[in-house]
């Protein structure tokens, strides 16, 4: 099993997108160059700073042109669903824009987790505050160093929580090889107090708001427990749970066990909304309604009523809004003969053939004999004629065997054609049509019956999405095919090649119109913008930059924004109106220009090294790289310039309040550097030997531990 790095859901190996959250799942590699273990996520390994990078941003995670296919259905989990699982070679899974690292979290929260001498330590970022230590024994396990402590930072920032109100700290402790871990928390504003352990082997756990409730899944048989903080008691509230969702007060809870019954929780009295449930897809804010796959039928719960059935033969859904409207795809299938598709050019020739008869060849000329001739010289004569006779007879027996053999040929060439011809009347080929349809709470649109897959999505109901054209399948020659399975793959690659992109908004789709092949799509937060690359040249692996405008739900027509824009440099939204990308790339040292709205921000910058703070829009990135001691001078922009914060940094995190922590004058041998915080154009040391720095997201749902 593997972790969703943005939600912490629980995901199959092979998942390549979370099924919850949209987010990409990179897969884990060991550089060629040097043999460190690294990840798909970073164009260039961590260890020694060679490229790693090979897959195409525009399948990476600056970019949304994804995969078109799906390991067939899987069960979602948080709130927003995006394209999972939707089925095979047809649907993509909708991401946002990710950066190297993810920085959010409430404004009042501004603080910095970080590791060093193998435990957890703590600053509020106050003038003068010290840091003091969270965990007590945070590696139960020997052999783990700080270069394991600092590839899994993510994993202990998923783990670690601060309540809303800025008064507990959750954390973990005492992580052996053991696949959950064991959740403590503590009162930020009395460091010295002991922690208090909440429970072991810990799989998932989300706080209530006025943390006061702490729901948490074990691992194992996946039961599920209510923690009480004033009464330091917990509770069972369900064993062998798959997945949980539960309200921001803590009192509500939704989950789905093993059995695919599914059953809503409030304050302690349960009650079962459905059984046979395949698929949990969406629950509102305030879990009065709760929407579901079972039999293929697409179901909204709402508290107080029955059960209403939104479309059947649903394939998958898309995104479901708090607004009540929905895309998903529904799916039926067609049978044709496979003759239907093929053109029998060589009936009229083959009607001609037959089984060739054995050739009947001349008499072979007889050799004369000396004692026949009075001299020798009339027996030459008669010996050279004999051997010019034999040749012309040799060469008739050759050119009787080469006809009839050619013809033995032929004729086996038409039976095995008749054979084709049989196969293809008796098979038939099964072509699966995804209907995009569009939900508003009522009735449902269909935007197009020939779906192929998604790109983008935005908060807003707007996707781009593609779909194929089926009058490009054109009938393909008899002569020019040697099996049915040459028919089932000229079907496809006409299927493919025929696909084109379109922007829907809401229950309108509209055509975008494009040059070459258009890619990248990004959808800004409000659904009012959408940039692509075109007219890409595959030696300079630059293309043109296009804008699409959405103005009162009609897109307009798209425009050239940019030119010789890094295909892999695609960096997306850095706030709902301002767009980032590279140009001027120079491959050899992986940095390139940096732009944001067409206005150049700065000059060599590392690809893939941006990070951001969501909220203020703003971002920080590298310049001056050093591959082989994986530093560089960390940059930050504000909206309005660009402004150096320091060299020699490793890693760099942004806090919600839009302070810089960093990671300065960091060793590759020991896995350990000075702290320093960044604010208004002033720096201090926090502390020093620190192995790594816990990214702040803004998750409810915390955990997921599968040991080191």
């Amino acid at each position: 099993m593997t972790t969703c790095p943005q939600c912490s859901k629980e995901l199959s190996d092979e998942t390549k997108f979370c099924d919850s959250c949209g987010a990409q799942i990179f897969e884990t590699i060991f550089c060629s160059n040097c043999g460190a273990q690294t990840s798909t996520e970073f164009a260039f390994c961590q260890n020694c700073g060679a490229s790693v990078a090979e897959t195409p941003a525009a399948e990476q995670p600056a970019a949304e042109q994804l995969p078109t296919e799906a390991a067939g259905k899987k069960k979602a989990s948080r709130k927003a669903i995006l394209f999972g699982g939707i089925g095979a070679a047809v649907v993509a899974v909708l991401i946002g824009v990710f950066f190297l690292f993810f920085s959010g979290g409430k404004g009042e929260n501004i603080y910095a987790l970080y590791v060093k001498e193998d435990e957890i330590f703590f600053n509020d970022l106050k003038k003068n505050s010290e840091s003091w230590q969270v965990t007590s024994r945070l590696v139960a396990a020997e052999g783990i160093d700080n270069e394991t402590l600092a590839y899994r930072n993510s994993t202990l920032g998923f783990c670690s929580y601060m309540s809303e109100d800025g008064k507990y700290l959750f954390f973990p402790d005492k992580l052996s090889y053991d696949d959950g871990f064991t959740l403590y928390y503590k009162k930020v504003s009395d460091p010295e107090a002991k922690a208090i352990k909440i429970d072991s082997d810990v799989r998932y756990y989300a706080v209530n708001t006025s943390a006061s409730i702490v729901t948490y899944q074990k691992h194992g048989e996946g039961d599920l427990y209510q923690y009480k903080i004033k009464e330091d008691s917990k509770d069972k509230v369900a064993g062998d749970v798959d997945e949980f969702y539960v309200s921001d007060d803590g009192t509500k809870i939704c989950y789905l066990n093993s059995e695919s019954n599914l059953y809503l929780n409030v304050n302690g009295e349960k009650e079962k909304l459905a059984g046979d449930v395949y698929n949990v897809y969406y629950v509102t804010e305030d879990f009065s309604t709760v929407y579901y796959l079972k039999d293929d039928c697409l179901y909204k719960q709402t508290e107080g009523a029955d059960k209403e059935k939104i479309a059947s033969n649903v394939r998958g859904v898309l995104r479901i809004y708090d607004s009540g409207e929905i895309y998903y795809v529904t799916e039926d299938t067609e049978t044709h003969k496979m003759a239907d598709y093929v053109t029998d050019d060589m009936k009229a020739a083959d009607a001609l053939i037959s089984y060739p008869a054995y050739p009947t060849y001349p008499k072979a000329p007889s050799s004369p004999y000396r004692w026949d001739y009075d001299t020798y010289s009339e027996y030459s004569n008669a010996l050279a004629i004999y051997r010019a006779n034999y040749a012309a007879w040799q060469d008739t027996c050759d050119r009787l065997d080469e006809e009839y053999y050619d013809a033995v040929e032929a004729y086996w060439d038409k039976d095995s054609r008749d054979d084709l011809r049989e196969d293809l009347k008796e098979e038939t080929l099964e072509i699966t049509n995804l209907s995009l349809c569009f939900y508003d709470g009522t009735e449902e649109t269909v935007l197009t019956d020939t779906y192929d897959s998604g790109t983008s999505a935005s908060d807003a109901p707007v996707i781009v999405f593609s779909a194929y054209d089926p009058s490009h399948i054109e009938k393909v020659k008899l002569s020019e095919i040697d099996d049915i399975y040459d028919v089932e793959d000229m079907v496809e690659e006409a299927l493919y090649t025929s696909s084109e992109f379109y922007i829907a908004v809401k229950d309108s789709a509209t055509l975008i119109e494009q040059e070459n092949t258009a890619t990248a799509f990004r959808i800004n937060t409000s659904g009012t913008i959408v940039y692509y690359l075109d007219n890409i040249s595959d030696k300079a692996e630059t293309g043109d930059l296009y804008r699409i405008s959405i103005s009162n739900g009609t897109a307009g027509t798209p425009e050239v924004y940019d030119s010789d824009v890094y295909i892999y440099g695609l960096y997306g939204f850095v706030s709902d109106g301002e767009f980032a990308y590279l140009k001027e790339y120079d491959s050899g040292d992986g940095v390139g220009d940096l732009y944001i709205n067409g206005k150049k921000i700065d000059h060599e910058v590392l690809t893939y090294s941006l990070t951001r703070n969501p909220d203020l829009g703003i971002i920080c990135y590298f310049t001056d790289f050093d591959p082989e001691k994986k530093c560089g001078t960390l940059n930050l922009y504000n909206g309005k310039e660009a402004v150096e914060i320091d060299n020699d940094v490793y890693s760099c995190s942004i806090t919600p309040g839009g302070r810089v922590l960093y990671l300065y004058d960091y060793s590759l041998k020991n896995y350990e550097g000075e702290l320093r915080e960044w604010s208004n154009g002033e720096t201090r040391k926090i502390d020093d030997d620190v192995v790594c720095l816990l990214p702040i997201y803004d998750y409810k749902m915390r955990g997921s531990f599968y040991g080191w």
